[in-house]
């Protein structure tokens, strides 16, 4: 049977990327599945240092809309089996949007309108949790096991 192939849209910031690595973790182990992340040009090579990802997909933040072909040149170059947004804003919903996804799915705390661009989200937890548990809320919600969060560096 063939991996899955899995889209992770997590575009910042520095602190951000590392409080994301459990969920996708997580998730791949579940899924036994083939990592792609898309970020901002400026952390592709702090991604690119992550275990469990093995393409990083840059994507334009200054200039979006000049650079826009580029980036959907990138992204399309996989079809993905399941698109998942950690960030929850229009930008990285929009990235998401644009890859080829069979299924998209966004974060509970989607603000600007992104949730209209995904198929499903975890329902909110409750509030006032660390970043690294409301992050982890998207893999619960995939069905992945809930152990202790692992961070995979390749340093």
């Amino acid at each position: 049977m063939n991996q899955p192939r899995l889209l992770i849209v997590k575009l910042s910031s520095l602190g951000d990327l590392f409080a994301a690595l459990p969920t996708v973790h997580a998730i791949r182990q579940s899924t036994d599945g083939i990592v792609d992340w898309v970020t901002q040009p400026a952390y592709v090579n702090l991604v690119e240092s992550f275990s469990d990802v093995r393409r990083v997909v840059p994507f334009p933040r200054r200039n979006f809309w000049r650079n826009i072909q580029g980036y959907c040149r990138a992204v399309r170059l996989e079809e993905y089996d399941l698109a998942i947004d950690l960030q929850g804003l229009l930008k990285s919903a929009l990235a998401l949007r644009f890859a080829r996804a069979k299924e998209r799915i966004g974060p509970s705390q989607a603000r600007e309108g992104a949730r209209f661009l995904y198929h499903r989200a975890p329902p909110p937890g409750s509030p006032g949790r660390h970043a690294i548990e409301k992050l982890l809320d998207t893999a619960r919600f995939l069905g992945c096991s809930d152990s202790s969060p692992v961070f995979p560096l390749s340093i």
